[in-house]
């Protein structure tokens, strides 16, 4: 009797512990699989020479593609056409930075709720609101009409799904075992959602609603000649196919901006925030240079991140040669050189926003009010799915 109660002792204690170490408790990942010293976050600590993929085997590729490795853990992809480049691109893409590419995508989405709980549910009503998925589905629509760049974002999403699928959870990046959830395959509408947000991202500039305020104390006159709704040139930097311009640069006016431009008011648009991200870059003649040619500085401020969005990446093939940044879960590179040009991207911080107030028609607010006219409201069920402990 004893040795059967010792027995069935020893089976509540195993029983226990697969309980109490099998199972998510709050926000903590299930501390038996976690500390596994075969599929926990031991597996994750890198040895001192790296862990760098030296070959590759990947379905799809056309031809032979050569990845060389810099002492600073810069690729060098040569590939012997486009495709196969941007298949190995987004394999090295998210090899490097996975869970940074789908968490960044999951943020444009509104998605977060679905691996980090309820207190995300905010940010996701945000971004659901504000149309980032209805954007990005409309942007895809664009993509898939253009051949070329449809080719590139499906082969860069095939080779993300390539690394992807390389993948037993024992090899998941550190976040996932953290957070207990598994990589969900790439879809070329997640790049178009880091696209988006990268637009939201640099399209906080706005003096509405500040505007708004001082128009009620000051009154219309006040404020237009205060801050006339013009551009400080006279027209704007974005030119129509249609009218094509009569010269390079416009006539340099004798005062660029006037007394009501020197305080820059847009950096208060988010009530009274007084940082706000801007962009800058220069450039230098060859005549100049030690080197005898041009040189072109990029500064694109952004908010800081740690790891950066930017990922160093060198790109060959016979059509293409490039290097540069990428930006992580898009094919290409966004800011680099070729042998014939440098090119960088900046942010002028123009007003790039509009609020709207919505009049509902009627008492069941399917109708609203748009120039006089009574216009069908054109619902849109968006369903968050939102993890619970």
């Amino acid at each position: 009797m004893y040795r059967y109660s010792r027995l069935i002792g020893f089976i509540l204690v195993a029983a226990l512990i697969e309980v109490l170490l099998g199972r998510r408790w709050g926000k903590l990942p299930p501390l038996g699989r976690f500390l596994s010293p075969v599929e926990g976050f031991w597996r994750n600590a890198e040895s001192p020479e790296g862990r760098l993929p030296t070959q590759l085997s990947m379905p799809n590729l056309k031809d032979t593609v050569r990845i060389f490795w810099d002492s600073r853990w810069v690729p060098h992809i040569y590939a012997k056409n486009e495709e196969d480049l941007y298949r190995i691109q987004g394999y090295i893409q998210a090899y490097l930075r996975l869970w940074q590419m789908e968490v960044q995508s999951d943020a444009a989405a509104g998605e977060l709720s679905r691996f980090l709980g309820e207190n995300l549910l905010p940010f996701d009503r945000a971004m659901r609101r504000l149309g980032m998925r209805y954007a990005a589905e409309r942007a895809l629509e664009e993509v898939r009409r253009d051949s070329l760049s449809w080719s590139i974002l499906q082969a860069f999403t095939e080779g993300v799904n390539a690394y992807i699928q390389t993948l037993s959870p024992r090899d998941y990046p550190l976040e996932y075992k953290l957070l207990d959830y598994e990589p969900r395959p790439w879809t070329p509408l997640r790049s178009l959602f880091l696209v988006k947000y990268m637009a939201y991202d640099l399209t906080t500039r706005s003096k509405d609603k500040y505007l708004t305020r001082l128009l009620a104390r000051l009154g219309r006159g006040a404020i237009d000649s205060l801050y006339p709704n013009d551009p400080p040139l006279g027209y704007s930097t974005v030119l129509s196919y249609d009218e094509p311009p009569s010269h390079e640069l416009p006539p340099q006016p004798e005062v660029i901006y006037s007394e009501s431009y020197l305080g820059d008011s847009s950096a208060y648009a988010i009530e009274g925030e007084e940082t706000f991200l801007g962009s800058n870059n220069w450039a230098l003649s060859g005549k100049k240079t030690a080197t005898g040619y041009p040189l072109l500085a990029n500064d694109p401020h952004l908010a800081l991140n740690l790891p950066s969005i930017w990922l160093e990446m060198h790109v060959w093939a016979p059509t293409l040669h490039v290097y540069g940044v990428t930006l992580q879960g898009a094919p290409g590179i966004i800011i680099g050189y070729n042998e014939c040009i440098a090119w960088g991207v900046t942010n002028v911080g123009p007003d790039a926003m509009d609020f709207y107030h919505l009049r509902y028609a009627d008492a069941q607010q399917r109708s609203f009010y748009y120039n006089g006219q009574v216009l069908p409201l054109q619902l849109r069920p968006e369903t968050i799915w939102v993890r619970t402990p």
